[in-house]
């Protein structure tokens, strides 16, 4: 932040709620109440004040134990054959159901739902990338998790088509970091690995603002070619083929 900057930000605030609609930015004002002031131009609210630098978000987050909800019972199964991922026709609709809140009932079904044969697709394409760099790869509440050294990879592989592209990035995004929140912590052995978390998706995001917001959020992005391999944003990339070198 340079000290000879001088800027006039927007301010807005809800009326119903006289709440600031960014918490970031909320915090930067507090800590730079002596230097703010605050003017009305046209109706508009403006805060005058050294340019504000809004914190990155970090790529890799470090396991927290301190989160707690509704005890939930979650295993990790390691995956040994591509077989053990593959979902045979009408197997889902023969399982029964558990019991449990409706909220939840709510969020298994559509998770099963979710997990059609392209999408185990997708779930295989990775199981068979990392098998290939013997790296063990587990499946439970989470598409795929593989942990390596300090670091565990959390997955969440999302099939789109011409209609959906923009309701899957968003479940996407809500799932990643809702299982490294919640579900994932209590299942590691150690509080100091970084969790990681990556999109897949079965081809190629045709908006390039959505590769960019899981980037600004410190999501890895990838998804599978016409010719069935593993493409993803460059630095992704990078990332995989660094993680997976002995």
């Amino acid at each position: 932040m340079s000290e000879n900057s001088n800027q006039k930000i927007p301010f807005f605030i809800l009326d119903s709620y006289s709440k600031i609609l960014n918490e970031n930015l909320l915090k930067e004002i507090i800590e730079e109440s002596d230097n703010l002031k605050i003017t009305e131009v046209d109706g508009n609210t403006f805060i005058e004040l050294r340019s504000l630098e809004l914190p990155e978000i970090p790529r890799e987050r470090k396991a927290r134990r301190t989160y707690k909800i509704k005890k939930k019972v979650i295993t990790r199964k390691i995956i040994t054959s591509a077989e053990q991922l593959r979902r045979k026709e009408g197997e889902d609709g023969e399982r029964p159901l558990p019991q449990v809140d409706p909220s939840e009932l709510q969020l298994i079904i559509e998770k099963r739902m979710e997990k059609t044969h392209d999408h185990q697709e997708i779930v295989i394409k990775f199981w068979e990338f990392y098998n290939q760099h013997e790296i063990k790869v587990e499946e439970n509440n989470f598409d795929l998790l593989v942990e390596k050294n300090d670091k565990v990879l959390l997955h969440e592989m999302k099939t789109i088509t011409e209609q959906n592209e923009r309701s899957q990035v968003i479940k996407a995004i809500g799932q990643l970091f809702y299982y490294e929140y919640f579900e994932l912590p209590p299942l590691l052995k150690r509080d100091d690995v970084g969790i990681i978390k990556m999109a897949v998706f079965q081809k190629k995001l045709k908006e390039d603002a959505h590769i960019s917001l899981m980037k600004s959020l410190g999501i890895h992005i990838y998804w599978i070619n016409e010719a069935g391999e593993i493409e993803g944003e460059e630095e992704s990339i990078q990332f995989l083929m660094d993680f997976v070198s002995p």
